[in-house]
């Protein structure tokens, strides 16, 4: 150990109790420009209070808390049965008639709330037995012999309305109470009415309650949706989040959310046009218009393999009905028609004429002539029948007979490439119009006493207009260029110098191959277009000051191979002559090394956009320790057909991040701060820069298994959770190093970093600076509020432990051990709180209209709409080019270093700039934002690590457990690997 790292060593202590939760810091006087603002947070009203509920006005207020449990009894050989009920939807109908039928125990019927599931509020104590804890009501005898629904009430607690004071004494109560609050807000949506209350049944048949979220069902053709898939569609929609101001009193935040729904009431054979619409654009054939018509008149139009295909995709599992369905009687045998509901299935490889079904005494009978025996002519009776499960039946009914449920029904499936980005610009709206879809939302919703009777009993509503605040725009850090002089930005704070700060100074061979379609085995990617892409790419390398060389001195270039050969072997009807990317690769590292002048090799690999093996490729090359890149080949033709160069642009920058250069350099941490911990510009206290986020498995994770290409004896496993922490190893936290924990278990919280990897990172550090770092700020994405300290706590413990085991490994013989001083910083995206920038007010047809735009990259909100009690702030860093921003909401939970708001505030703002893949600062800090693709890349990564030989064996004679080690080795980058391996 050098003997100014013993000094450092000897100076510091090993604490194991984790800090104090940060409380909210005195602000300073520091003057920055300061900017008008709205955010869409709303004031709690009541009668007496129009101007909003104070905090001392909002505690004094009691609801009486109940357990509802409904049960259905049925009689069997061993005695009555109990079995709960479950299903919303019917328990919310059961609970609302329990009320209207017994006034004399419930009371009023709007002086109580339901959770839709066992949870009931009242503002009264309900009139039940005193002596017993539980009560058991027999509701009514069901449609079934020998069964009745039974009701279990038990009185749990009176809850005193309390939010977070300044000590946050009382969590639970707070939690307790933001559940009541949103529950109480949406009861109206949420209760069954009579039939006959019309006015009551039109105004909840507009809205679907989702997901917490008041969606606005799309009925009128001019209603905001987004077309997604055929019969799929995003509906907007408002969710409420109880907040608090920085003076304690309580506020309601509505943002605007988007969701995908099935269409309502949808017949399947409209349905149909809309995918023939979506592969055909511009066919005539298929306008909606005259699309049955031309149905009719065309049956050689008949739906082929790939659209049944589709349909199946689409629609699997959703909810159907139809009033045609024939079912067979059971004492009969013959065909009545009825009403039915139930589960979609497939669709039947043939027609209803050739789907036959047995009549007694009359034989088989195909369905077409079934339905004209009930006087029903089919008018497409070419089209498939759809199967559908019915209870425990399965029926087949004729596609143009279908409909979907008239309820409506989420889409919970997987969406391809296309059908995300049409969500995503189709959901981004500009700022006035964010605002007005917003206030046109809360205004239809009717959140006020004269129209929700919940809240008027309750003394409850909101203030239908957005809270005023004021935002501070922070200065622009300081970053140097290739000279270390001062870079210049634009008005947008995006760099305009054209050579990075520290270009690769190694020169760099490319050998480029593109991989042929699995399926065509070709691919739209020539040696003519390769060409002119590798020219334009080395000269826009070069403007960026990187060493590429002398184009003319190599180029290796391949016809084509076929993805990993690991992948294809079982395959028998693959030419022997085909070249897989291992023969590929092998092949230009030969060429490569008989290169005189070029020290990197690079791949640049094109794929097609059904290729889906991008794991497999990233496994092989990354394993390989050589930086590569991957492209689609729709990429490079809309580069070259268009003239678009900025996929060469952004792609030169990574090369140069990922071949070990620096894009671009602060001048120091707190450049633009003038404190006392940093009066110079150097890098002292020296810092380390951490970012840790978890990816959970999703229904989709496990997409893989049914791969047609899996070998049939092969055990799949369970996905995984994958947490990956990286670490900043140089002075100026512009350089990253990873590591990758595999999880067994789907939670937030990191399991113990027990093994090396944060050992790995710790010693990369030293390795590069010769001592450990005095400070370390985490960055940690992804933790909910509720989860927050717990996390931070538990982390921040296996982190101080690793600490103390990496400095015994340095120093056996050290008396003493020292730690750094910690700073754990949870950084949000997934929020509700927007903020506008009120902008000129014009008039359109006589009336005035206020515009909005979006808050200038720097702005920072640290009053006004921030937790009282915790030290957090909003910080929008980027600028918004498309849509409405959205701000990042960081919460400062431990900070041992008591580092001043202003330097946390710089210093989180300057990480923005340090992003490797733009050149203009990014919406989260760059240590967050590498954790997030670190764990994306994984995940596609895990897929090909678990197909390998290694992995079969070690799962079948160790199990999961056994394999954990194993995947999280194999998850990493060869170590020779230059730079930084997931950029």
């Amino acid at each position: 150990m050098s003997s100014e790292l013993s000094k450092r060593v000897g100076a510091m202590k090993l604490e194991d109790v984790p800090p104090e939760v940060s409380k909210r810091p005195t602000l300073s006087d520091k003057k920055y420009q300061t900017v008008d603002l709205l955010v869409n947070w709303f004031r709690i009203i009541s009668k007496d209070h129009q101007d909003g509920i104070s905090a001392e006005n909002f505690e004094g207020r009691t609801v009486e808390v109940y357990k509802v449990e409904f049960f259905k009894v049925t009689k069997t050989k061993q005695g009555e049965k109990r079995i709960p009920l479950k299903g919303r939807d019917e328990l919310r109908k059961l609970f609302w008639t329990m009320i209207r039928d017994y006034p004399r125990v419930f009371g009023n019927i709007f002086s109580n709330v339901f959770d839709d599931f066992y949870t009931a509020y009242t503002m009264r104590i309900w009139d039940l037995p005193e002596d017993r804890p539980t009560i058991t009501q027999v509701l009514s005898q069901t449609e079934r012999p020998y069964s009745r629904l039974e009701v279990d009430i038990s009185w749990q607690k009176r809850l005193w309305l309390h939010l977070p004071d300044r000590f946050d004494t009382r969590p639970e109560q707070a939690n307790e109470t933001a559940r009541f609050i949103k529950f109480l807000y949406s009861q109206r949506l949420r209760c069954a009415p009579l039939q006959n209350d019309v006015a009551w049944n039109e105004f909840i048949g507009h809205w679907e309650y989702s997901n917490n979220a008041a969606m606005l069902i799309p009925h009128a053709p001019r209603e905001p949706k987004i077309d997604i898939l055929p019969g799929v569609q995003a509906w907007f929609g408002v969710r409420a989040a109880l907040k608090q101001l920085d003076n304690f009193d309580p506020v309601l935040n509505y943002g605007l959310v988007t969701n995908l729904f099935y269409q309502v009431d949808l017949d399947l054979i409209t349905f149909y046009g809309i995918l023939l619409r979506q592969e055909h654009p511009g066919d005539e054939r298929f306008r909606e218009e005259t699309f049955r018509a031309m149905l009719q008149e065309h049956p050689d139009l008949a739906m082929n393999e790939r659209q049944r295909r589709r349909m199946d995709e689409t629609l699997g599992d959703i909810k159907i009905r139809t009033e045609y369905a024939l079912v067979s009687d059971r004492r009969t045998g013959r065909f009545n028609r009825c009403d039915r509901h139930g589960t979609y299935f497939r669709l039947t490889d043939s027609p209803p004429g050739r789907i036959f079904v047995p009549i007694p005494r009359e034989g088989n009978i195909d369905l077409f002539r079934l339905y004209q025996q009930h006087g029903i002519r089919l008018q497409f009776p070419y089209l498939p029948c759809v199967e559908f499960l019915s209870g425990r039946n399965k029926i087949a009914v004729p596609l143009e007979l279908i409909m979907v449920h008239e309820k409506p029904q989420r889409y919970i499936k997987f969406l391809g490439y296309t059908e995300r980005r049409n969500l995503v610009e189709g959901a981004t709206l500009n700022p006035t119009k964010h605002v007005n879809r917003i206030m046109k939302f809360l205004e239809r919703l009717e959140l006020h006493q004269e129209n929700d009777p919940f809240l008027k009993q309750f003394d409850m509503g909101i203030k239908h207009k957005m809270i005023e605040c004021q935002g501070k725009v922070l200065e622009a850090p300081l970053l140097l260029d290739h000279e270390e002089k001062p870079v210049e930005m634009t008005e947008q704070k995006e760099i305009s110098n054209a050579i990075l700060s520290v270009p690769v100074q190694e020169e760099i061979g490319f050998a480029l191959i593109p991989i042929l379609d699995p399926e065509s085995g070709v691919t739209s990617v020539t040696e003519d277009n390769l060409s002119v892409f590798y020219k334009q790419l080395l000269k826009i390398c070069r403007e960026r000051g990187i060493n590429v060389g002398d184009e003319n001195r190599f180029l290796w270039y391949c016809e084509g191979c076929l993805s990993m050969r690991e992948f294809y072997q079982h395959r028998r009807d693959i030419p022997a002559n085909i070249r897989y990317i291992e023969d590929v690769y092998q092949v230009a590292l030969d060429q490569f090394d008989k290169h005189p002048t070029a020290k990197i090799l690079f791949y640049v690999v094109f794929h097609e956009r059904n290729f889906g093996k991008y794991g497999e490729l990233k496994y092989f090359l990354d394993r390989k320790g050589h930086p590569n890149q991957v492209i689609n080949a729709n990429t490079l033709t809309k580069i070259l057909a268009q003239n678009v160069l900025s996929p060469l642009y952004n792609i030169s920058l990574k090369i140069n991040g990922k071949c070990g250069g620096e894009n671009q350099i602060p001048a120091g941490y707190l450049a633009t701060v003038d404190s006392e911990l940093e009066k110079s510009l150097s890098f002292e206290p020296l810092t380390m820069f951490i970012g840790i986020d978890v990816t959970h498995p999703t229904n989709q994770n496990d997409k893989y298994k049914r791969d047609k290409n899996e070998g049939p004896n092969r055990r799949q496993p369970p996905p995984m959770s994958i947490a990956s922490m990286v670490g900043s190893f140089n002075a100026s936290g512009t350089l990253y190093a990873n590591e990758i924990l595999a999880q067994l278990k789907a939670k937030e919280t990191i399991e113990l970093f027990d093994g090396q990897q944060f050992p790995r990172l710790i010693n990369k550090f030293v390795d590069v600076n010769g001592t450990l770092p005095e400070r370390v700020i985490i960055y940690r994405d992804g933790v909910s509020d509720s989860e927050m300290i717990n996390t931070a706590s538990l982390e921040l413990t296996t982190i101080k432990r690793e600490w103390a085991n990496v400095l015994r490994g340095l120093n056996q013989n050290l008396d003493v051990k020292y730690m750094p001083k910690f700073t754990y910083i949870v950084v949000q995206k997934r929020h509700l709180t927007r903020f506008y920038k009120p902008g000129i007010d014009t008039k359109e047809n006589g009336e005035k209209v206020t515009t909005y735009t979006n808050v200038p990259p720097g702005t920072l909100v640290d009053k006004g709409p921030v937790n009282p009690s915790r030290f957090d702030f909003f910080l929008t860093s980027h600028y918004g080019a498309l849509g409405t921003s959205r701000p990042a909401h960081y919460t400062v939970v431990y900070d041992e270093s008591d580092i001043p708001p202003d330097d946390i505030y710089a210093i989180t703002y300057q990480l923005c700039f340090l992003y490797m893949r733009c050149r203009k600062p990014v919406s989260i800090p760059a240590p967050v934002y590498y954790a997030h693709i670190v764990c994306e890349k994984a995940k596609e990564v895990y897929k090909s690590v678990t197909r390998t030989d290694e992995f079969a064996r070690l799962l079948a004679e160790r199990g999961m457990d056994g394999v954990k080690d194993y995947i999280e080795r194999e998850l990493k980058a060869g170590e020779n690997y230059p730079g930084m391996h997931f950029l």
